[in-house]
């Protein structure tokens, strides 16, 4: 009991002091209300912000799927396109050939022959 009685008797001695120096004290405990009642900005993420990165991501892997589609397509389009060049240019060769080889039957012929290859040239 000798314990609550010295903690009461420095809570007087405190309580004293208080109502003595009443003007010192009010700034600290007003600082301190101000510090503990203030408002925080507190930012919260919605679930859209959070998702970002997975939809991006997810977005990304269909963009490159139809990137290599598309260039998949495009490149088979390139061979089929070559292939038909180079059995376009083999017919006309084939062609030139025939022409060259009837044009040497007779000088008249490589004659007629020469100046339609002239005339295909100038044009």
């Amino acid at each position: 009991m000798t314990v609550w009685a010295i903690v009461w008797a420095k809570l007087r001695a405190a309580g004293s002091w208080c109502k003595a120096n009443w003007k010192w004290l009010l700034p600290p405990v007003a600082l301190l209300v101000w510090y503990f009642t203030r408002t925080k900005n507190v930012t919260v993420a919605s679930g859209a912000v959070v998702d970002h990165d997975a939809v991006v991501l997810d977005a990304n892997k269909k963009a490159d799927a139809a990137a290599a589609e598309v260039n998949n397509s495009a490149a088979n389009a390139l061979k089929e396109i070559s292939k038909e060049h180079g059995a376009a240019v083999a017919e006309l060769d084939e062609k030139a050939k025939d022409d060259a080889d009837k044009a040497l039957v007779s000088p008249e012929a490589t004659n007629e022959f020469l100046k339609s290859v002239s005339a295909g040239i100038r044009k």
